[in-house]
């Protein structure tokens, strides 16, 4: 798959500018930009909102303990020990800041560890909406510990591309007329897709505002939409997230996610 890489967006770059935590130096990461939201949480063990309380170095590892304020993946805890490699200008270690907060994104076998290559970010409200509701918030944590979190209960797609093929081309801008003007069977079994604008209802201006992107020098799909750069395709691809907004469209099933590096 081609996709113009003179639009590469992260695909979250909706929300804000967001500052990751400090970091020494780049890493041979398989994601150029922000790692898709949804990838991010799949392949994390542990999602949670934390307050790094205190910091600890040992050799080469640095060890952060982390004050839960809310769990949407993992083992339910009250604290999180989280340790990463001691940033020294080349081996991909994060440096929390104590203090601070953080959506962290914690993977690991024995114990968590992080590193420069996750999502992990300091706290913003706009990425707590996109993850939804947590599974536990911070007066919910005693009287859960230990319970397993799975992580968002909301559906990945990519707006803008209402055939499900992974391109964003003409064939989608047909797909929402097809929709709305014929008795084409099935429906798509994603019709947020369909709503380019993101107004909650799916409308000619959709498909409007879809040709406009593709042809006029419009902008683009709301999010979820946009791109990364995947070092196995070698190849900028489109990067699946979740709706930043409710609304009753619904999304039982998108298959062109990204499903691994």
């Amino acid at each position: 798959m081609h996709v113009s890489c003179s639009r590469l967006v992260p695909v979250l770059a909706v929300v804000a500018v967001l500052v990751s935590p400090g970091v020494a130096s780049a890493c041979d990461c398989c994601f150029f930009g922000e790692m898709p939201l949804n990838f991010a949480v799949d392949r994390a063990r542990v999602v949670f909102h934390g307050e790094a309380m205190s910091a600890e170095v040992t050799g080469d590892t640095l060890t952060t303990s982390f004050r839960v304020l809310a769990v949407w993946k993992g083992t339910v805890a009250e604290e999180y020990l989280v340790t990463t490699s001691v940033p020294d200008g080349g081996n991909c270690g994060l440096e929390y800041r104590v203090g601070d907060r953080y959506i962290v994104f914690a993977g690991g076998r024995d114990g968590l560890r992080d590193n420069e290559c996750s999502a992990t970010r300091r706290y913003t409200d706009s990425i707590a909406t996109l993850l939804g509701e947590p599974c536990a918030r911070e007066d919910e944590l005693a009287d859960r510990l230990g319970e397993e979190c799975l992580g968002p209960d909301r559906p990945a797609f990519v707006r803008g591309d209402a055939n499900d093929d992974a391109e964003i081309d003409i064939s989608d801008g047909v797909a929402v007329l097809e929709y709305l003007f014929t008795s084409v069977e099935p429906d798509p079994t994603c019709l947020k897709a369909l709503d380019t604008n993101d107004s909650g209802a799916i409308d000619i201006s959709d498909a409007i505002s879809l040709l406009n992107f593709l042809f006029l020098g419009g902008g683009p799909p709301e999010q979820p939409y946009g791109e990364v750069f995947l070092e196995s395709e070698g190849a900028v691809v489109l990067a699946c997230g979740y709706d930043p907004t409710d609304d009753e469209l619904t999304c039982d099933m998108y298959s062109s996610c990204v499903d691994g590096c």
